[in-house]
C-alpha cells in the first residue's frame, strides 16, 4: 500500500525561519518507510532542513525518525528522494510529518489551524508541548512511501512472505531478523 502524509497545496502565507513545524493535516495511512518528501518554499530558499516523524498525545509530540536534507537551491518545490537525499524515513500508522529549518521561510496555507508551529530546533525531542496548533497556517510538507513489509513488482505490492533475496548468487530468504548493507552499515529487511 502506498503511504502519503501531510499537506501539498497552493496558498498564500508563510512561517519564517527558526521553527518546528508539524502539520497536523492528513496523518500517515500505513506503517513503512517515505521515500519522497516535497517541501515548498516562499520568496526565500529554506536552508539548515531537519525533517521527521511524530507521534503525537494530544499536543505533545516525540520525534520516531529523522533525517537532514539539503539546503533549497531557489525558492518554490524541492523534491527530495531516497536514496540519493536521505535514507528512507520511519513512519507508522497515525503520526505526522513535520520539519525544522534555520534559514529561508517555509510556504503554508492559510487560514486553517493545521499545524503545531514551535520556535526553536525540537527535531529531535521527546514529551514536547507544542501547544495548541497554530490558528493560520498549514505548513506545505508532503511525504510518500510504502507500506512496510512490502514491495513494489509490476506496479502491485505484495508482502513479503516467502521472499528471497539474491546475495552473492545464491537464493536467501527474508525472514524477520534478515539484514542487508546499505552505505556500509547492516539494515533490517523486517523487524
Amino acid at each position: 500500500m502506498a503511504i502519503d502524509v501531510g499537506s501539498h497545496v497552493a496558498g498564500g502565507s508563510y512561517v519564517s525561519s527558526g521553527y518546528t513545524c508539524v502539520c497536523k493535516y492528513n496523518v500517515a495511512n500505513a506503517t513503512g518507510l517515505l521515500f519522497t518528501i516535497k517541501l515548498r518554499s516562499a520568496i526565500n530558499p529554506m536552508t539548515g532542513i531537519k525533517v521527521a516523524s511524530f507521534s503525537a498525545s494530544g499536543n505533545v509530540l516525540t520525534t520516531r525518525a529523522y533525517t537532514s536534507l539539503a539546503n533549497q537551491v531557489a525558492a518554490g518545490e524541492t523534491i527530495y528522494t531516497a536514496p540519493t537525499d536521505f535514507l528512507p524515513l520511519e513512519i507508522k500508522a497515525g503520526e505526522y510529518i513535520g520539519f525544522y529549518f534555520s534559514g529561508g521561510r517555509s510556504h503554508s496555507y492559510y487560514p486553517v489551524a493545521e499545524s503545531w508551529l514551535l520556535s526553536g530546533d525540537y527535531i529531535p525531542c521527546t514529551d514536547q508541548d507544542f501547544g495548541a496548533p497554530d490558528t493560520d497556517n498549514r505548513v506545505d510538507i508532503y511525504g510518500e512511501g510504502y507500506e512496510l513489509g512490502k514491495i513494489n513488482i509490476g506496479d502491485v505490492h505484495k508482502d513479503l512472505i516467502n521472499a528471497y533475496i539474491n546475495i552473492g548468487d545464491s537464493w536467501k530468504p527474508i525472514d524477520y531478523g534478515t539484514v542487508t548493507n546499505i552505505s556500509d552499515a547492516w539494515k533490517n529487511i523486517l523487524s
